[in-house]
């Protein structure tokens, strides 16, 4: 049986992944439109916390990077 800090990460997790999804699809469907350096910086950093929030729902560490 899992305990309730378990099911909370694994809905975080499907949930980071869903919004991750929708950012690329956003992209690629032109809803979202990076058209100056600010909005890039600003997209990048969302996607880097995402993929940070699932590292550590997986238990994985990353070592610190430069970006």
């Amino acid at each position: 049986m899992s305990t309730v800090t378990e099911i909370r990460s694994e809905l975080d997790h499907r949930r980071n992944i869903e919004t991750l999804s929708q950012i690329i699809a956003d992209m690629d469907t032109g809803k979202i439109k990076i058209t100056d350096i600010h909005q890039f910086v600003k997209t990048i950093e969302r996607l880097k916390g995402l993929l940070y929030e699932m590292e550590q729902v997986n238990g994985f560490v990353r070592p610190q990077n430069p970006l």
